[in-house]
């Protein structure tokens, strides 16, 4: 029975080759194909061309190009070079040294007489803003006034400014002029020692002791009307004085003002003084007025032959045989005088020869009122 099988078997081979005889060898080839070996042959060529590769990189003298790298290690480390340059650079150095500088300048900015919270000169805040007018830099700054901005302050002027006070002033050494009336001050301290001080008037005050102006050696005009003055020797050895107004104080006493011998004006009205002895010594003054004392006798005047104004009203007079005998001599004589003096004797208890002696003098071209 098997035979028959292996028979057809062989028929039905041989009928197959008979009609194509390729599919018989392709048998055989099919029976490789459980060998991949198409695909090891196409493994072994992809070695050849990674040895192909090889090569390429056998030219690998591109390895040189390692040395590349260390043109770029070269070119790196010339590269930190140019960096440090700028950092040595002496630049920044320098600046530090500037700004140490500049630290060394700042402490000598601070370290100048007014610190930093420069003490106030004036305590009277009022007459700090009559004295601020005079300081340009200052002017409308509410900071206080220094010892600095006040040495050259010539002029001060503050009326009727309620300044009790002139604590600072004696730091105005170049002051020549200070004009402070109507206030409530009553100390003249201050002012002793301003060597430069030639007009003062601090008319209306509350002033009694006057001996610091003794050392204002330059002064030439002082108006002291209506305060409390009551002893006027520390003017007497001002030699360059030439006007004196000192009305309504209460000075008894005012020969040591005889001894001034440019005074040219001198005002003594509403005050207590009786005795003239010495005012003949007054060559210059021309404008005399001791309105309101207590003056009885004229003698010591009849020297006083360039007086143009005289005011006698209301004092204890009750003879003028001085005034006649002056103004008879002169119209007699040069008439300098005689034409010119306005004399007032107003308020006088005038007796019978001195009201003739009026009478004479007013027919003559006297300018006599009584």
């Amino acid at each position: 029975m098997k035979t028959p099988a292996l028979l057809i078997l062989l028929l039905i081979t041989l009928n197959v080759s008979a009609q194509d005889p390729k599919p018989a060898a392709a048998p055989k080839a099919e029976t490789p194909k459980p060998a991949p070996v198409p695909a090891p042959k196409a493994e072994p060529a992809k070695p050849a061309e990674a040895k192909k590769d090889e090569p390429k990189p056998a030219p690998a003298p591109a390895t040189p190009p390692k040395p590349d790298p260390a043109k770029t290690a070269e070119t790196k480390k010339e590269e930190p070079k140019p960096a440090p340059a700028p950092a040595p650079a002496p630049a920044p150095k320098p600046e530090p040294a500037k700004t140490a500088g500049a630290k060394k300048e700042e402490p000598k900015k601070a370290e100048p007489p007014p610190p930093p919270k420069p003490v106030p000169v004036f305590k009277d805040k009022a007459l700090e803003d009559a004295v601020r007018r005079q300081v340009f830099a200052k002017r409308e700054s509410k900071d206080p006034l220094t010892a600095e901005d006040v040495a050259n302050v010539a002029i001060i002027e503050g009326k009727n400014m309620g300044i009790t006070d002139l604590s600072g002033l004696e730091k105005c050494a170049a002051l020549a002029s200070l004009t402070l009336p109507g206030n409530k001050i009553t100390s003249l301290a201050p002012l002793k020692g301003l060597a430069r001080l030639q007009f003062l008037d601090l008319a209306g005050n509350q002033i009694s002791d006057i001996s610091p102006l003794s050392e204002c050696k330059a002064l030439q005009y002082v108006e002291l009307t209506g305060n409390k003055v009551v002893n006027v020797a520390p003017l007497g050895g001002i030699q360059s004085l030439t006007s004196l107004y000192l009305a309504g104080n209460q000075i008894e006493d005012a020969t040591p003002l005889f001894k001034l011998p440019k005074v040219w004006t001198l005002y003594l009205e509403g005050n207590k003084v009786s005795n003239l002895e010495g005012i003949g010594s007054m060559k210059w003054l021309s404008m005399l007025s001791l309105k309101g004392n207590k003056v009885a006798g004229l003698t010591p005047l009849e020297p006083l032959t360039d007086l143009q104004f005289l005011f006698l009203e209301n004092n204890q007079i009750t003879d003028i045989a001085p005034l006649h005998r002056m103004w008879k001599k002169d119209s007699d004589g040069a008439r300098e005088w005689a034409p010119y003096c306005q004399i007032h004797l107003g308020g006088n208890p005038l007796g019978e020869e001195a009201k003739k002696h009026a009478e004479e003098l007013k027919t003559a071209g006297a300018r006599l009122t009584f």
